[in-house]
């Protein structure tokens, strides 16, 4: 249960960091609500990481699995990156 909460935190949080070059959909819906630019994805992200947490919680998932978890998944996504610029390029 945890990766189908954990995967859509993880990818936020990494558009969240991608869109400091480019403004990703959620930096498009505060501009459009005359809100600072970070104010949606950091609350989007925020809330995702809180449900993480409280589901991480209740299932008595201690908090260096859930790191381990994201290091893990973030080598994950670099190599694919890094893969799909190698191969398409």
């Amino acid at each position: 249960m945890l990766p189908f909460v954990f995967l859509p935190f993880f990818m936020r949080a990494l558009a969240f960091l991608v869109s400091f070059l480019s403004p990703n959909d959620e930096a498009r819906i505060a501009i459009k609500l005359s809100l600072p630019i970070w104010t949606v994805p950091s609350l989007v992200t925020c809330i995702l990481f809180f449900i993480t947490a409280l589901l991480g919680k209740s299932l008595k998932i201690d908090a260096i699995s859930i790191i381990v978890l994201g290091v893990v998944n973030f080598v994950s996504a670099i190599a694919i990156i890094i893969a799909d610029g190698l191969i398409f390029f």
